[in-house]
């Protein structure tokens, strides 16, 4: 008998979103799930996600530092998530595409490398099919909320508008990946917020055992 292949979910929206918390509280509830994290997730991905995150790769050019996430992505993709998936296991993804997306197409603005990024995209993902959970929250409740917050790394260093430039990203993302989305209100009492992603994860895992 085949094996059903797994359910890959993807947790994403601005710091401050509650993701974090989420997934430590989903890690609770569904402990045989394998989580992961972008940039990063597989040994290789991990190297990259050290140069990427490492404050000396802000002045790096953008295209090779968008090749540098599409890296760490393929290693994540091949050598972590997809053999899971096949095994019948599912996964959850601290971040995916959007951030990069967001961070490094909008954030950056270097528009002029959408092109590159939904080709990559669809090579680096071929079968795999994402389910995406947002959690939508405004940048002036991110900051308000990163106020406290220790051990930044460059990207959270960036300026206000920086910042509100990530958050177009993410909503012109969503806007055009509607399919396998789910957009989570952000800003409601973290119980709330929580119970809304449960929900939706034990709908996604119903839908799978009826197929």
């Amino acid at each position: 008998m085949q094996t059903k292949r797994g359910k890959f979910i993807v947790v994403e929206g601005l710091d401050g979103s509650g993701k974090t918390e989420v997934i430590n509280r989903l890690k609770l509830d569904f402990p045989n799930f394998l989580y992961t994290r972008e940039p990063g997730g597989s040994e290789f991905g991990e190297m990259i996600r050290s140069v990427l995150l490492d404050a000396k790769s802000k002045n790096v050019p953008p295209l090779p530092l968008l090749l540098g996430f599409m890296s760490s992505r393929a290693s994540h993709i091949e050598e972590m998530v997809l053999p899971a998936l096949l095994n019948g296991k599912n996964v959850i993804s601290d971040r995916f595409d959007t951030s990069t997306f967001a961070f490094q197409l909008f954030g950056q603005k270097n528009h002029k490398l959408e092109n590159v990024f939904w080709y990559l995209r669809k090579e680096i993902l071929r079968e795999t099919q994402v389910e995406y959970i947002y959690l939508h929250i405004t940048p002036e409740i991110a900051r308000m909320r990163k106020k406290n917050r220790k051990n930044n790394n460059h990207f959270d260093k960036q300026t206000n508008e920086y910042h509100n430039r990530v958050f177009r990203g993410y909503e012109t993302f969503f806007r055009k990946i509607k399919i396998h989305s789910h957009i989570i209100d952000g800003s409601l009492d973290r119980e709330t917020v929580y119970k809304n992603v449960l929900s939706h994860i034990q709908k996604l895992l119903k839908n799978n055992k009826s197929k």
